[in-house]
């Protein structure tokens, strides 16, 4: 749905991104429902393929780390195999530890993204088939990158446990 959208992006990248290094200790359990990962995992599948044409291995492995991370929790989901190709139903919850750099990582990917999705939409140029695709796409990019801004927040908490969306 999201198809190779960040293309062209990746050029004007500043900020380093190691995420693969980031310390486990650092990390916390967090909750996400399956659908706000699936498209947190097509946008990081993006970034890694992205990456690679640019060249950009760091930058490539974090993203796959990431997804690997996800699909770990998914295997590991006692609904596994009940929702779309093989992850647990779009409503279930997965527990994924993710440290603040990498929410902030995720986020700054869902941004980028849901940027360039409003670019394809404000093109008169788009087919009305793709704009109603894009469109759908806009809404789960915005929709993940609002729960993942809400758990980035929740970095503060002092209390335990896992953080939700």
């Amino acid at each position: 749905m999201l198809g190779r959208l960040l293309s062209g992006n990746h050029a004007s990248e500043k900020r380093q991104w190691n995420v693969r290094g980031t310390n486990v200790n650092e990390r916390r359990v967090r909750s996400l429902t399956v659908a706000v990962w699936l498209t947190i995992d097509a946008t990081m599948d993006n970034v890694a393929r992205t990456a690679i044409d640019f060249n950009d291995d760091l930058l490539s492995a974090s993203a796959q780390a990431l997804r690997e991370r996800g699909w770990a929790a998914s295997n590991r989901h006692a609904d596994a195999g009940a929702g779309p190709v093989g992850w647990p139903p779009r409503t279930a919850r997965l527990e994924i530890e993710l440290s603040a750099d990498e929410l902030a990582f995720i986020r700054q990917h869902l941004v980028e993204a849901s940027t360039i999705i409003q670019r394809l939409l404000d093109s008169p140029q788009i087919s009305p088939q793709v704009r109603e695709e894009q469109e759908r796409s806009l809404i789960v990019v915005r929709q993940a990158l609002e729960a993942v801004s809400i758990l980035a927040e929740g970095q503060s908490d002092a209390g335990g446990g896992a953080v939700q969306w």
